[in-house]
């Protein structure tokens, strides 16, 4: 069980590292069944460690999360656009998609 580092609050969006050993997820705020305009950003859960960390600061409230252990995607539900993460740095580029693109990973 993942204890949100800011409560109330739950994860939401889960995607596994390539590696298996962490899970990065949005922190939202309130409880499952709220809908929150925003969200509390990404974070990373070390599942060997248990450790919790941030991984950006801010995040939308509705994104689709993927990694491949260097950078994390997060393309943006209600926009053409998604926000690419270097995992490393934290560093962070904003991209525009065309229409009806998904990311996938």
């Amino acid at each position: 069980m993942i204890t949100p580092p800011q409560a109330p609050g739950h994860a939401w969006g889960l995607t596994w590292s390539p590696d298996s050993r962490a899970l990065h997820f949005l922190l939202r705020p309130g409880d499952l069944y709220d809908d929150p305009a925003s969200s509390l950003g990404v974070w990373r859960l070390d599942v060997v460690s248990d450790a919790v960390e941030q991984v950006t600061a801010s995040a939308p409230a509705e994104a689709i999360l993927r990694t491949d252990g260097q950078w994390l995607v997060m393309q943006h539900m209600e926009e053409n656009r998604a926000t690419v993460v270097n995992l490393a740095t934290g560093a962070t580029e904003s991209v525009d998609l065309p229409t009806q693109a998904i990311v996938v990973g």
